[in-house]
């Protein structure tokens, strides 16, 4: 097994201290840029980001060649910028735009990130949406930058356009799966009295602040409902005020109850 996937091997395990603790080991015993590079990636992966940027700042520090060098700039940017020290990536995307090709889409999108870091959303989504037209793009990297996209129509309250972007791309990027309820699909539009169904199908974080949307369908005059394969995420959300159920048949009782009218029908997102 190699040192990357054993250290994320240990991660999902609930090891991640053992990890750190290889990988600190192992640090202090490097000599050449690839055992350097190695474990600035390791760390990178199991979202260390901190502890990365010794280790990448020594990779660009010994690095032989401009190739290697350049290689390695790139790859500290990265830690910078996920370390949450977007200036320090901002001054190192320069210097790589001025000695490579500033038409790059892989600097062009870290340097999108760390603007939107820095709260200057503007010039953020201004790079992802010439990078939508750059043909040096595949069709993973311009789905990637769409689904992103969705973000910056959050933030200008274009809430729709916004979800959709998160759900259509989002599951190209197998974030999650489409739903398997025997509802129809949400079709972005708010239909007052109608009851929406939504799909948990991220991680835990992911469902705490999701469930804001709850709030936004309510104000709609919706009846959102909550759905969740954990049964004590259900639990609490039921003791804070909102409807959540963990089963269909907790739907179909939550039916029995409100006696559903033919016009109120279910509706589902994914997420």
């Amino acid at each position: 097994m190699e040192l990357d996937q054993l250290c994320e091997t240990l991660k999902h395990l609930g090891e991640k201290s053992a990890a750190v603790t290889l990988l600190e080991a192992l640090g202090r015993h490097c000599v050449d840029q690839r055992q350097y590079d190695e474990i600035a990636k390791c760390f990178f992966k199991i979202k260390r980001y901190k502890d990365a940027i010794p280790f990448a700042e020594k990779t660009v520090e010994i690095a032989e060649t401009p190739p290697q060098k350049f290689s390695a700039m790139v790859n500290l940017a990265n830690v910078y910028a996920h370390a949450y020290e977007p200036e320090k990536a901002l001054d190192l995307l320069a210097t790589l735009e001025k000695i490579g090709d500033p038409t790059d889409p892989e600097i062009r999108g870290k340097k999108a990130y760390s603007l939107f870091l820095l709260g200057r959303l503007d010039e953020a989504e201004k790079i992802l949406r010439e990078e939508l037209k750059n043909p040096k793009n595949d069709a993973k990297t311009i789905n990637d930058i769409e689904f992103n996209l969705g973000t910056y129509e959050m933030y200008k309250d274009n809430f729709y356009e916004g979800l959709y972007r998160f759900l259509i791309h989002g599951r190209k990027m197998n974030l999650w799966q489409k739903p398997r309820l025997p509802f129809d699909e949400w079709d972005q539009k708010p239909h007052p009295g109608h009851v929406i169904v939504l799909r948990a199908e991220a991680g835990i974080g992911d469902e705490f602040i999701n469930l804001r949307f709850m709030d936004h369908f309510k104000n709609l005059g919706m009846i959102p409902i909550w759905y969740t394969d954990r049964k004590e995420m259900r639990d609490m959300f039921n003791r804070m005020g909102y409807t959540a159920v963990s089963s269909l048949d907790e739907l179909q009782i939550l039916d029995n109850g409100r006696k559903p009218d033919p016009a109120r029908p279910r509706i589902v997102t994914g997420k």
